[in-house]
This record gives structure tokens, sequence and C-alpha cells, in this order.
């Protein structure tokens, strides 16, 4: 697909800048994730001492207030690397978009001009599946896998194992030509886990801990960049993507209001031959793609609604413009209402069912709401202006339903997306200040229910539904506590609750049917799937592997094995699909004797190990396929593997005992058969505990 600079939206050329010889400086951005602006000692924060970026401070432009357009982490450098706003290229949030091959990004342009290009990210958010490795000629984003670390672990990688790859990138280049290097820190996003010695150090302040820590992480790459003399040479951009609320305006983290509490970013701009200095002028990130081309004395694309910064790092002023923001994921994952607005002339209008105005200059908190004071007309004209010179209907384009692999990590990482179908129009009821504080204290009854406040937390739960019907956190959370009561009954009424009152709510009905399928209720998860209609099975492997297992349990082959193909054939990765139509090939292999059917099952799990080295599930039927071809002490190994990944596995246990007893090792047999009987004797019929009743009998006899 043909590239697009930008389009014909806005027409403005930016002429080239400074002298030639400057087209041969490198280019260093560093964006850290979650910063926000008062945490550093260079914005005059005391309680962290951050002296390594303070040293780029010292050296460069300091700007005073500069704004991110967005408060999550892919659209927020989508705005750094492409220099427009998500109503230009469409991507709103972390789950349900990507950047759309056709567009023009900053690697892209400065490779055209002869850079070499690189990119060491720190998270998930920024895997190259959504589309910004675009014009990197590397693109490391191996921050590790999700299934090795369990889902209590987030997708991320340290600082310093990022900024070590970016030093060992350097070492090994080679070519005369310029580079541009982009070095991603994920730590400050929650959770806050500082390592040692800042974990004791921040002990009470874990966030400040890992701001404190990739000041630490950092000062390695400039220590790096000084010894080889590049820094001289080196342009270095230094921004936050976003900030992160802290509590402020009873917001937890980020991602749902867009207060300046997560839209003020730092911004260090170090140009060699511009005094340092501070700027105090209003700025944004669109603001960077155009300034790096000004110092470079290289053409920028066509269009680029930005400004270049260069002129106020010499002093001058800016022309006065509107700087565009929005928080869009609550509209796209929940179906709230949206929040846009801008700033212009040190005023802050927020759009929404409520709306919103802050002077800046006198209350740059936000506290204090000017919005029933002042005519908001001129404002919202000037908000649609924006949105109309800015918007292009191929925006739309950017918009794709998530895959199963990256449902799975954003949730690791605190984002939950139902990939909604939102309202058209929304009342103050919609408004996000509203339906927050519900979700927050439905999360803080997760936590109560954790510390062991159980009845408080289910009763703080359905107090929630009683008032509102639309909080699906509350419904999922309130029958997850119940599952964990061993109360299906209850947690699956709940669900069916919520999808009365939200039918078309993805995660919900999701849960809904893993809850079914968990209590062996198959009938009605074929049925719940049978009547649906949500375009997201299309692209959910686990709806259609929930399926497959409810028609294997009611002896369906045909239709079970239709079920694990289309969940395959949406995901080949997704593991569980393989363990289970390995399953069905061996409970086939056993009645027929086909011994394709146990190759096959036997390929299924061997490819389920190689995607799940944890995979219980795999292990005891790689043994039971092991056992059945004669090969015992192969299948041994896999039942100690198994019952070794998930204590107390019966299956995995009963074939142990079945394997030892082929090796003819009854006392090992006899063993795993008490073992077994002891455990799960209870919950046999009256013919299996019989027959394991001779099983262990005739152990005894033999030894």
């Amino acid at each position: 697909m043909k590239k697009t600079v930008i389009g014909a939206v806005i027409l403005i050329l930016w002429a080239s800048g400074s002298a030639n010889s400057s087209s041969k400086w490198n280019v260093l951005l560093i964006t850290i994730d979650t910063l926000r602006a008062d945490r550093l000692s260079c914005y005059g924060f005391s309680s962290v001492q951050t002296a390594n970026i303070d040293r780029l401070a010292g050296r460069g432009t300091v700007f005073s207030r500069a704004f991110a357009h967005t408060p999550t982490t892919l659209p927020s450098h989508a705005n750094i690397l492409l220099g427009t706003t998500p109503l230009y290229h469409g991507v709103h949030e972390n789950s349900n978009f990507v950047v759309r091959g056709e567009l023009w990004t900053l690697a892209e342009h400065l490779k055209r001009e002869g850079y070499s290009t690189a990119a060491f990210v720190g998270a998930y958010p920024l895997d190259s599946r959504f589309g910004l490795d675009q014009g990197f000629d590397v693109y490391d984003d191996d921050y590790g896998s999700q299934s090795a670390r369990g889902a209590s672990f987030f997708v991320e990688r340290k600082a310093e194992a990022v900024v070590a790859k970016a030093i060992a990138w350097l070492a090994e280049y080679r070519r005369s030509s310029p580079w541009f290097l982009w070095v991603h820190c994920f730590d400050p996003h929650e959770p806050y886990n500082p390592p040692p010695p800042f974990s004791e150090t921040f002990k009470n302040k874990p966030y400040d801990g890992e701001v404190a820590y990739v000041d630490h992480a950092l000062g390695k790459l400039l220590v790096e960049l000084e010894a080889r003399d590049l820094l001289s040479r080196t342009i270095v951009i230094l921004t936050g993507d976003h900030g992160e609320s802290l509590g402020e305006h009873g917001e937890a983290t980020h991602a749902y209001f867009a207060y300046n509490a997560t839209l003020w970013v730092p911004l260090i701009i170090c140009i060699p031959g511009v005094r340092s200095n501070s700027v105090d002028q209003y700025v944004s990130h669109i603001d960077l793609f155009p300034t790096l081309c000004d110092a470079l004395g290289i053409k920028p694309p066509a269009g680029l609604p930005g400004l270049s910064l260069l002129p106020a790092m010499k002093g001058r002023k800016l022309r006065h413009r509107p700087i565009y923001f929005e928080s869009l994921y609550p509209y796209y994952s929940r179906g709230w209402a949206p929040i846009r607005g801008v700033i212009l002339d040190m005023k802050k209008y927020i759009d929404s069912p409520l709306p919103e105005l802050y002077d800046l200059v006198k209350d740059f908190g936000e506290n204090h709401n000017l919005a029933d004071k002042e005519r908001l007309d001129d404002y919202r004209k000037t908000l649609e202006a924006v949105m109309r010179a800015h918007s292009t209907p191929a925006a739309s384009a950017s918009r794709r339903a998530p895959d199963r692999e990256t449902i799975q990590k954003l949730r690791s990482l605190g984002y939950v997306s139902g990939l909604e179908e939102p309202k058209e129009s929304f009342n103050r009821e919609d408004d996000v200040k509203i339906l927050l504080p519900y979700h927050n204290r439905s999360m803080e009854a997760r936590d109560l229910y954790r510390e062991g406040n159980k009845e408080r937390a289910k009763t703080i739960l359905k107090a929630i539904i009683q008032d509102r019907k639309d909080i699906d956190v509350a419904y999922m959370n309130l029958a997850t506590l119940y599952k964990e009561e061993g109360k299906m009954v209850e947690a699956i009424q709940v669900l069916k609750e919520g999808l009365t009152s939200l039918p078309t709510n993805y995660p919900i009905f999701s849960t809904y049917v893993n809850f079914l399928v968990a209590s062996g209720q198959f009938n009605e998860v074929i049925a719940a799937i049978s009547n649906a209609s949500f375009r997201q099975m299309e692209y959910d492997p686990e709806i259609w592997n929930f399926l497959g297992i409810a028609r294997a349990s009611k002896g369906e082959t045909k239709e079970a094995l239709a079920a694990f193909e289309k969940s395959l054939a949406i995901d080949d990765k997704f593991s569980s699909s393989y363990v289970n139509r390995g399953m069905l090939f061996l409970a086939q292999f056993l009645e027929s004797r086909d011994p394709s059917l146990a190759a096959r099952a036997e390929e299924d799990f061997r490819r389920t190990i190689a995607l799940d080295p944890g995979s219980a599930a795999a292990f005891n039927g790689q043994g039971v396929v092991c056992r059945l071809n004669g090969d015992f002490d192969q299948a041994v190994s896999h039942f100690l593997r198994a019952i070794e990944l998930k204590p107390g596995y019966g299956d995995a246990v009963y074939n142990l005992g079945m394997a030892y007893f082929d090796k003819k090792d009854y006392a090992r047999a006899l063993r795993a058969f008490e073992d077994y009987r002891k455990k799960f004797g209870a919950s046999l019929s009256q013919a299996d505990r019989r027959k394991l009743d001779e099983l262990i009998q005739e152990c005894r006899r033999r030894l």
C-alpha cells in the first residue's frame, strides 16, 4: 500500500531550517511512560533527585508547559512519531487500534534522509504488531513472554534492560551515516515495583522510586554517549508519553480523565548550538516531528499540524493555536461518554455531558470549574473547528478487533476492552465523572475481598449493581468472588443479570460462558454461543474453544472438532485448543485404535508444550500416548511433570499409577493409586471405585 505522508487535510509547508551541517547530527528520543513532570527535580520536585535527567535539562531547553494529547501509551507514541493527533491517524487507545501501514512515521522520514534507525521499547502496548515499527531497521520489543510469567505479572522489561540493549546497538554501530535511536522506559507505569535500593528508599512512595530508578538507568546511556563523544553531536529529546493521576480527581492511575495530572508531561530538548534555557509557552507532542526537521535542516512532510519549537528555544514567541486532547479509552472499552477538549489562551475546555473549563494560569490543578460562570459556545466552536480541520475519513481504518494475545497482555497491564459499540448520544449519567467512582468502588471491593473482608466486599458490589445497572466490572467482580467461594450458581446468576442489563457487553458474556464450562453446564454453553451475535466472537479463539469443550463433553465429536478448528484458524498459537483437540483425537483413538489418531493427538500435545511449557494437561496427554505406545519410562516422566506443574492433578496421578503398574513397579503404583483414592475416591462412581480398589489389591498381592 502506498505511504501517505500527510493528506490535504491541512496545507502547511515548513521551510528547511538550519545549516546543512546539522543534518549529520544523530537523534536520540527518550520516552518515559506514565511520567509526571512534577516528579523531576529539574521541574522543582525535591523528594526525588533525578540527576541524570537534570544533566540533560542543564544543557537543553526545558518546556514547563508541554502537553500530551492522549493519556494512554500507544496513542501518545503515535502522536509523537507521526506528528499528528488521533483525529488524523485514528489510534485512540491501546486495545483496539493499530498504526496503519500507509501512514508516514518519523523513523521512515529520517531513514529516507540516510539515517540508520533503531528502537528499544519496554512494554507490550508498543509491540510491533501495533505498527510503530515502521521505518526502524531494528525494533526490539523483546520484553518476554506473558505465559512464562503468569497472569499476575506485567508484560514489560526494566529500564536497565532496555538501556543495555540500546548501548549494545551503539557499541556495534560502524556506519558513517547518522542514527535515530528511540529508547522507551515503561517502569513508572503501575504496578510500582522499583528494584533495590529504590524500593527501600521510596518504600512509601513506590511511584517516585520508579522515577528515580529510570533516571539511574538512563545515566548509563548518557555516560556511554559521552564516552563515545556522541552527546555533543546528538539532538536529544526526553518526554513522558502521559502522566499519572495518583489519586487526583478520583483517578488512581490514568486512561479515564484528561486532567493535567495525566496530560502535562516533561519535555527537554537538547540541540547542539542552542543555549540552555526554559520556555513557558504551551507546546505539545505533535510539535516534536517538525522541530526535529527544522533543527536538522530537512523538509518535513507536508501538512504536519504541529509547530517547530526551535524559534521558542531561541527566545521567540510561537503563534497561538489550540492544542487538542482526548480520552477515549472509557468510550471504546465501556461505552461511556467521550472526553475531548482544547487548550487555548491558557484556558482548558473539556467537552463532556458535564463540561469543564479551567483557567490554567490560576488553577493548573483544575480544582475550580468555570463552566457555569463563562459562556462555552466559543470553546465548543473551537473544538469543532479543530476536529473538522484535523480529521480524515481514513482514520476509522485504524480500528481493529484485538486478538486473544493482545487482550490477555493488555488486561495484564490494567487495560480491559470490550470493543463496545458506543452510543451516539450521551447524558450526564454517562459522564466519566459520574461513572468512574462506581468503577473505583468495584475495584476496592475486590481488594477488600482479597484482604479477608469478604462479606463487606460483596455488600459493596451488590449495592453498586442495585444503584447502577451498567457497571460491567461490578458484575464480573461479584461473580468472580462467588466462584472463588465455590458458589457457581450464584456466580452464574450474577453474570446473567449483567447480560440482561448490558446485553452488548462481551467481557461479561465471555466470562459467563467460561463459568458455564467450569460448572459443567454444557447445554447452556452451546445455547449461549449458538444464540449470540457478538462480532468479537469472530476474533476470539477462546469462545470457540469453550464450544469445542462443550460439544466434546456431550459426545458430539464432529462438531467439537469443527469448533477447535475454528479457534485455531483465528489464532494458530492458542495452546488450549491444541491440547483439547489432542484429547479429542486421543478419545477417538481409544475407541477406534486408528494409529493416525494417536499420532495427531501426540502432535497437538507437542505443539501445546512448545507454546505453553506450563500446560499440565498437555504433559498428561503426552504421557497417555507414550503409555499406549509401550514407552512406559517416558510416560512416567510426562505424568510426573504434569503433577509437578499442577499438584493434585487427579488424571495424572491415576495415569502415573497405571504407568508404574505397566512397568511392574508395584510399590510406586500402589502409592499413586492410594494417593488417588484418598483425594478423589469420594467423587468416583461405584464402578470406578471398585476398579481402583482392585488395582490397589493387585499391587499389594504382587509386592
